[in-house]
């Protein structure tokens, strides 16, 4: 059996999406010189689902690339339309009277297409299936289509993608990795009931890293929710992002809930040997956050004990030893926002998972990869793949980040307060720092009892509000203004007035 050397995709019929030779009219492709394979840098949707189902050759990384952001530029009902079509490969009118030719252009075309069709169904289903769970036109089309010409070209593979579809409809999906977990090595004091705790301070009851374990829990699970479509064209910052990019959404009300909270409960008591002991407690809380990789975490507990309203208690820092103020400071320099989170994104990439980032980093990343490159390319529009790519990759690490969950154990009684912390939008920005006034009223410059301390943890929040009014940053620096965007008039608030629109950078 000989290969055919003289048949071409420019020999397929022209009814046939998929029967035009590449040409810059409709694919452009990346320089580089050390793949053994082509890489896509944009063309037309055909050309991009052709190329996904190449005969030839295989691009390990454009498969999980393109189906991480196709909805980007594509819907999934014209996907599976497309693959339909892909699969149902005709035969050039001019071999149809040549069996050899016949047999050499079925074994070295249209079976190797089919198996890549298999290989994206299999991979979309599995990896995506939400897709097809929420549209069941969707997923009734692919059914027929499995069930159809599917089996009909594909005997052999027919049992495997029908058997993964049952399972999805029944509602067996694969269960996260346990593969390097952390397991603790011993457990701090078991958890007691609460007698006469005021509510507010009922956490100092908690020990610091059970605090911190069960807070990690319950970030891991919005974390691990949310969906690649929720990362695509700045959803988390349109008008029905609560539609678009709802667990992103939640994710972000949670720190906010968590960053006000330690802010409102240092305030609480009116004596400052008792705030400084809710401060110190923070501090442990954050320590023991960062040593589990809550990277979201330990930015919202900082952040809560750099707001203006805390910061200023001079009294009440002098209460925090000298131990606890230079670990603080250490944790202020792990999310100083210096140089693009330059130290936040080291430690991310140099842990191992589990882990939670801080995702005011990658939504940031992935607005500046939306916003700094064009949908289309050439005067022919092709679609930019570089674009998608360069947003995938972004969210792959997320994913990456999301396969891998903790292996602690839920305190219930630690689990019902953290569900239940005390009202955090009980005071406003200007009542908060009414309340520190009161708590200590003003009496001279400086904050807390170190001046270094007090200039470093200045510069860390100027360094915020500079950020917030560079150009660069008009619309987004980490969560600054994500937050916004949830808790803010659009029409009368500016990146410029962030200061005054959460405790995050006052």
């Amino acid at each position: 059996r000989r290969r055919s050397s003289w048949v071409t995709v420019a020999d397929l019929p022209p009814s046939y999406p998929f029967g035009a030779e590449d040409a810059p009219t409709n694919v452009v492709f990346g320089q580089e010189p050390s793949r053994l394979t082509q890489r896509i840098s944009a063309g037309t949707l055909a050309k991009l689902v052709e190329h996904l189902t190449w005969h030839d050759f295989v691009d390990p990384d454009f498969i999980p690339m393109f189906l991480l952001t196709y909805v980007g530029f594509t819907t999934s009902s014209e996907l599976l339309a497309l693959l339909e079509q892909r699969f149902d490969v005709p035969i050039p009118a001019k071999i149809q009277e040549d069996p050899e030719e016949l047999q050499s252009f079925q074994q070295f075309f249209i079976k190797p297409v089919r198996n890549r069709v298999f290989t994206v169904l299999f991979r979309w289903i599995e990896d995506h299936w939400y897709y097809f769970a929420e549209n069941p036109g969707l997923l009734y089309r692919l059914q027929a289509f499995v069930d159809g010409p599917f089996q009909q070209g594909l005997p052999m593979a027919h049992p495997i993608l029908k058997r993964l579809i049952d399972k999805k409809v029944a509602g067996e999906s694969k269960e996260y990795q346990l593969f390097g977990a952390k397991v603790p090595k011993s457990r701090p004091p078991e958890v007691k009931a609460m007698n006469a705790w005021d509510q507010p301070l009922q956490f100092m009851a908690f020990h610091p890293e059970e605090l911190a374990r069960q807070l990690t829990l319950v970030d891991f699970e919005f974390f691990r929710a949310i969906r690649p479509t929720e990362c695509l064209r700045q959803a988390w910052t349109k008008e029905d992002k609560t539609m678009r990019a709802p667990t992103i959404v939640r994710m972000i009300e949670h720190f906010n809930a968590v960053n006000r909270w330690v802010t409102m409960s240092v305030l609480h008591s009116e004596s400052s040997r008792t705030r400084g002991e809710v401060v110190s407690r923070f501090i442990d809380v954050s320590a023991q956050l960062r040593a589990m990789n809550n990277y979201s975490s330990v930015m919202a507990v900082t952040a809560g004990l750099l707001s203006s309203p805390v910061t200023r208690l001079k009294k009440t820092w002098q209460q925090v030893n000298s131990s606890r103020t230079k670990l603080f400071e250490e944790l202020v320099d792990l999310v100083s926002p210096t140089m693009n989170y330059k130290n936040l994104r080291l430690a991310l990439h140099t842990e191992s998972p589990p882990c939670i980032p801080f995702l005011g980093v990658p939504l940031n990343d992935l607005l500046f990869g939306d916003e700094g490159n064009e949908d289309f390319v050439g005067a022919v529009r092709l679609i930019n793949f570089e674009k998608w790519r360069t947003i995938a990759e972004i969210i792959q690490d997320l994913r990456n980040y999301q396969s891998v969950p903790y292996s602690f154990r839920v305190e219930p009684i630690v689990r019902a307060f953290l569900e239940n912390i005390p009202d955090t939008q009980a005071l406003d920005e200007k009542q908060l720092h009414a309340l520190s006034c009161e708590r200590e009223p003003k009496s001279g410059r400086g904050s807390m009892g170190s001046g270094g301390s007090t200039e470093k943890l200045k510069g860390w929040r100027e360094s915020f509000k500079r950020k917030a009014k560079s150009e660069r940053n008009l619309y987004v620096l980490g969560f600054v203004s994500t937050i916004c965007a949830i808790r803010c008039d659009p029409a009368k608030c500016s990146p410029y007035r962030h200061e005054v629109c959460h405790a995050l950078v006052l």
